[in-house]
């Protein structure tokens, strides 16, 4: 039979006195809480067991109330050593009764070096009262409890009903999330991961509060908080815990996600966008599948049912450079915020039934723009200051003359400020007796496109001639 440790623990009153006795009956007491510690008679029993090197430097425990709550989830206890005994830091508990349910003496490196066994473990028998343990928390009374724990070096861990004796450090942090509402930002429900590299530490719901939260883990390695809220970017936030001067964690959410509102009529189709960049994407499609992580450049999905289906794209928006969406019909694009991929340098909606509205005024970095045979394309809104030296709008036919006056006045504007020259800009509506413009543009709007082709070098398609508006 292994041999056992017998440690003699003595519950010291701190500011009055306090009882942790075993008993089988009773209930819980008064809702006042009473501080104590533990104090370890390592002299007790030991009968030369201990090896000095190796000392235990602090108590892992696990407590239950009478009800089954959760008091403590192996709760770490600093021991300090005085002689031949360990005295634990101050513990505060409500009296009442309570059942210990993992019970581990660590190291300073946190190596588990006595447990005590549980009930049904091969070991149970090897000391007197195995856990879980129930004890009673009283004041005006003093008693020492004498318990027996077993040396782990040479035992398994499932022997004394453990899964394992890697004891996870609980870290607790407090996260609120603010979300950009308007020019407001205000506190908002999201949801939270914690990762440690590419593993999933924990997943939980935030309210629209501060949320206390805790992880295990060791505190010394680098996690990332990750916040995601629908219609919002999603944040990453690396930390490690050591390093933090405050728990308190405020995360501002600002960025946009990509929301595409999707038409499906035919799902033997595949439904969505390229969108060329690099890093990390979670795209979720609308359909109840929930956020997944997805790869650039590619991201189409089968629907279920034909319906409406609102898709959203988080991650690293800021690196993608072009969006391309051709064909698919009789599946269309129904409304697109472009602002949440300002960094674009090219967009194609070509031969296909795009949004009517198409807003790029925040895509500032935009050079090249193809909207070619897009009948249900009603409006386009250019950046105020842009370099786009290619804009495609033939067979742009919904568009009527003061959305097409629009357009040519934004770009005449834009060019003229920067004196930029060059460019080709193609504005074909095709007739039955031959080529026409889009629109057609009024007579003020024809007479910019006569100075952007004379003044800075534009080609204009079709050709500008009288006939032409």
């Amino acid at each position: 039979m292994k041999k056992r440790l017998l440690i003699s623990i003595a519950l010291v009153l701190i500011t009055c006195a306090v009882l942790w006795r075993c008993s089988d009956e009773g209930q819980n007491l008064s809702p006042e809480t009473t501080t104590v510690t533990f104090s370890l008679d390592a002299a007790a029993g030991i009968n030369g067991r201990v090896d000095a090197s190796v000392t235990p430097t602090s108590l892992y425990i696990s407590l239950i109330d009478d009800a089954g709550t959760p008091v403590a989830t192996y709760q770490k206890i600093k021991i300090l050593a005085l002689g031949d005994t360990y005295v634990s830091e101050a513990v505060t508990l409500a009296p009442g009764y309570y059942r210990i349910t993992d019970f581990l003496l660590a190291s300073d490196t946190d190596s588990i070096l006595y447990a005590i066994p549980k009930k049904g473990s091969a070991l149970e028998k090897a000391v007197e009262r195995p856990l879980p343990y129930r004890f009673r928390v009283t004041k005006n009374d003093v008693n020492n409890i004498s318990m027996q724990v077993v040396d782990v070096s040479k035992t398994a861990a499932k022997d004394l009903g453990y899964a394992a004796f890697n004891i996870g450090t609980v870290n607790p942090l407090q996260i609120s999330v603010f979300a950009l509402t308007g020019n407001e930002q205000r506190l908002a429900s999201a949801t939270g991961v914690i990762m440690q590299g590419s593993d999933t530490v924990k997943q939980f719901d935030l309210a629209a509060a501060v949320n206390t939260i805790s992880f295990t883990g060791s505190p010394a390695l680098e996690y990332t908080l990750v916040i995601y809220k629908p219609g919002y970017n999603i944040k990453h936030i690396r930390f490690t815990y050591d390093a933090l001067t405050d728990i308190a964690m405020k995360v501002h959410l600002q960025d946009e996600a990509l929301m595409v509102d999707l038409l499906v009529a035919d799902t033997s189709l595949s439904a969505g966008i390229f969108l060329v960049g690099s890093g990390n994407a979670w795209v979720d499609w609308g359909d109840g599948s929930g956020l997944e992580p997805a790869e650039f450049n590619s991201f189409f999905h089968k629907y279920p049912a034909p319906g409406r289906y609102h898709m959203s794209l988080v991650g690293d928006l800021d690196n993608a450079s072009e969006l391309f969406h051709s064909g698919q019909r009789p599946n269309r694009i129904e409304k697109m915020n472009f602002s949440a991929i300002k960094n674009i340098t090219r967009l194609t909606m070509s031969d296909t039934e795009g949004p009517a509205v198409i807003d790029v005024r925040k895509n500032t970095q935009l050079t090249y723009l193809a909207l070619a045979t897009n009948p249900t394309l009603e409006r386009l809104l250019l950046p105020e200051d842009h370099a786009i030296n290619f804009i495609l709008l033939a067979g742009a036919t919904g568009m009527n003359t003061a959305a097409v006056d629009e357009t040519i006045t934004a770009h005449y504007n834009a060019v003229a400020s920067t004196n930029s020259s060059g460019g080709l800009l193609i504005l074909d509506a095709p007739q039955p007796y031959g080529p026409q413009m889009i629109g057609p543009p009024s007579w003020d709007a024809f007479s910019k496109l006569l100075q952007l082709r004379d003044q800075y070098g534009w080609n204009i398609s079709p050709e500008l001639t009288p006939e032409n508006p």
